[in-house]
């Protein structure tokens, strides 16, 4: 993956990431590599959580208590992998504190990208079978897992990335191992983690990873069905390769339940509205990273876009963080700019009935300063089902033409929102008018937001 993060990054510069229940043979009496003296391989129980299972109905994630819950997410695509167990308790704690509630993971990580954790222990005990699973190295997946779930983290976990084609094969990914091991094995894998996480209520298993299927979809399919014969009823998501929504390469796939967006900062709105339009549940799993070619107010638009375009929320990603290399935990990359603004939208998001709102795609409520959903400067509003209030996000400082009559009461109040700082500025009220002009106050993104007042 560091390979893919890097060479997109490039582009953009140029331009401008219980195996004796599952088969007989194959028990949980298999080799053991370096079991670090403190690490146990017994399965612990898991932390329950009133939060989890969640659930998809009529388009949203809803919580076990039936509260819909929006996606405030981070990608720290191999915690599993790189840090040990105080580095990933360090890291969940720090996100936790900034509103983070969903992470990516890869389950294992390919050779090329060190598939051993902190403790040296390998998923598989012969290289690339997925028949021999390491239970040292399990159980370290175990802890994680465990650790999210008791901070409230959902785990959007990867269990055979496939990887980022190079054109000359996926050297990061396991398309190639998966292929290797063809559908019988692979479902005899999906049986042993459906078997070892089926009381880990915070798991939605995503499929695919930086690549259509290709020749892998039986085994993917099979996979799939062994997760499903010993977990019981899970939540699917898929991903392709970037600019390639999710769905549009299992659209016959009946345990399919969310679709992913995957874009890039310049063409993250087209790839909304596309997804928007084939009415199917959706997230924005990945677009540019921090301390990539994109800017800060790029970032911030990965953030707010998708919720107001009609998406279940969004997932940030630091390019110097994902991987935890050293110094993955310096100030100056937890503390990041991003980080900051990732916990501003959270609070300024679920401080707000998200779930409520319609996207504004006839450009009847924002009826002047859209600009071009097709590019990286569109500006997005959207209203909640009742009129009483309106949300608009602009990448610039541009004018801003409001239809207030679609907001409920004689008179609207407007605020804006600066997400770079969470400062609010109070425009005090309006009356109704079809063309109401509002230009931010200085230069940068904004946030307008406008509520109904009056009778």
């Amino acid at each position: 993956m560091i390979m893919k993060k890097i060479s997109q990054a490039i582009i953009l510069l140029l331009m401008s990431a219980s195996f004796s229940c599952v088969k007989e043979e194959i028990s949980e009496e298999v080799r053991v590599e370096a079991i670090p003296e403190k690490i146990s391989t017994e399965i612990p129980k898991p932390i329950t959580s009133d939060i989890f299972p969640l659930t998809v109905s009529n388009g949203l994630l809803e919580t076990a208590s039936g509260q819909p819950f929006l996606i405030i997410g981070d990608s720290p695509w191999y915690l599993i992998q790189g840090p040990d167990r105080e580095g990933a308790e360090k890291y969940l704690e720090n996100r936790k504190q900034k509103g983070v509630n969903s992470i990516v993971l890869c389950l294992i990580a390919s050779e090329s990208n060190g598939s051993e954790d902190a403790y040296g222990n390998k998923p598989f005990i012969q290289p690339g079978d997925f028949t021999t699973p390491n239970p040292s190295y399990f159980s370290h997946v175990d802890f994680v897992l465990n650790m999210a779930m008791g901070k409230g983290i959902q785990v959007f976990l990867y269990p055979a990335w496939l990887g980022y084609d190079t054109g000359n094969g996926h050297p990061e990914g396991w398309y190639t191992q998966v292929t290797e091991n063809g559908p019988a094995k692979m479902y005899q894998y999906g049986k042993y983690i459906g078997n070892r996480y089926k009381k880990y209520k915070n798991i939605i298993w995503v499929m695919g990873g930086d690549s259509p299927p290709k020749d892998a979809l039986d085994e993917i399919r099979e996979m799939v069905r062994g997760i499903e014969e010993t977990a019981g009823d899970q939540i699917f998501s898929v991903q392709n390769d970037r600019f390639s929504s999710g769905i549009t390469e299992y659209a016959n796939e009946d345990w399919v339940d969310l679709n992913t967006t995957y874009a890039d900062h310049l063409t993250t709105a087209q790839h909304l509205r596309a997804d928007d339009d084939r009415d199917f549940p959706f997230y924005y799993t990945e677009g540019s990273f921090e301390n990539s070619a994109a800017s800060a107010i790029h970032i911030r638009s990965q953030m707010y876009l998708p919720v107001l375009m009609g998406s279940n929320g969004y997932f940030y990603g630091n390019l110097h963080l994902y991987g935890f290399k050293n110094g993955w935990d310096d100030p100056g990359i937890m503390e990041s700019q991003g980080s900051k603004d990732l916990q501003r939208s959270a609070q300024f998001f679920l401080s707000r009935s998200w779930d409520s709102l319609i996207p504004d795609r006839d450009h009847t409520l924002l009826t002047g300063g859209n600009g071009d959903v097709n590019t990286g400067n569109y500006a997005a509003a959207a209203l909640t089902k009742d009129g009483s209030t309106a949300i608009v996000y602009t990448p610039d400082n541009r004018k801003l033409t409001m239809n207030l009559t679609r907001i409920s009461g004689t008179k609207t109040h407007a605020w804006w929102f600066e997400p770079s700082s969470g400062k609010y500025i109070d425009l005090k009220l309006f009356s109704d008018s079809p063309t109401q002009p509002f230009t931010p106050p200085s230069a940068g993104d904004w946030v307008l937001i406008l509520e109904g007042a009056g009778k």
